[in-house]
């Protein structure tokens, strides 16, 4: 009987959007990572559906507590989502770095299962931090069969183990 060899995990994807914020799956691919000695590729995907929205002539928002709506600044909406760029990408590269692991942050525009998608063909695992993981269900149709989301009871971490047969 042939066994095949397991081929090494090189690259681990993290992706993850506005939602979340991405660090119980980045634990997780750090700790891959380093058992591994592979890189870790953090993809932060911002919604281009805010800054579009805030561009439109009717888009208000509303303050919380005192219920006063306003137009939106895009030019302040903007700046803000800039600095929260800035912050988590240096947070993010902060992280990778205590953890002694080699790594890199990208951000791009677009949607989160697009966008992991896109990068996908660069890394060997990805982990996609999403708050309803049944959204992420429609990214790998041909993979499914009969793979359902755990009722909110039963979910907990995951760890993947990949064996090295073809998919």
């Amino acid at each position: 009987m042939m066994t095949s060899a397991v081929p090494p995990i090189k690259r681990v994807l993290v992706a993850f959007d506005h939602r979340r914020q991405g660090r119980a799956a980045l634990a997780q691919a750090i700790a891959l990572a380093r058992q591994s000695h592979a890189e870790v590729l953090v993809l932060y995907v911002e919604d281009e559906s805010l800054r579009r929205l805030a561009s439109l002539p009717f888009a208000h928002e509303i303050h919380r507590t005192s219920g006063a709506a306003r137009r939106i600044d895009t030019a302040s909406l903007n700046r803000q989502l800039s600095r929260q760029i800035q912050r988590l990408q240096r947070d993010m590269s902060e992280t990778i770095r205590s953890q002694q692991v080699t790594g890199t942050v990208r951000v791009v525009r677009g949607r989160l299962t697009e966008q992991a998608l896109a990068a996908s063909s660069e890394t060997d695992v990805i982990f996609i931090d999403v708050l309803d993981p049944g959204s992420a269900m429609g990214m790998f149709p041909s993979q499914q069969r009969g793979v359902q989301p755990a009722p909110d009871s039963l979910r907990q971490p995951v760890t993947v183990l990949f064996d090295g047969s073809p998919a």
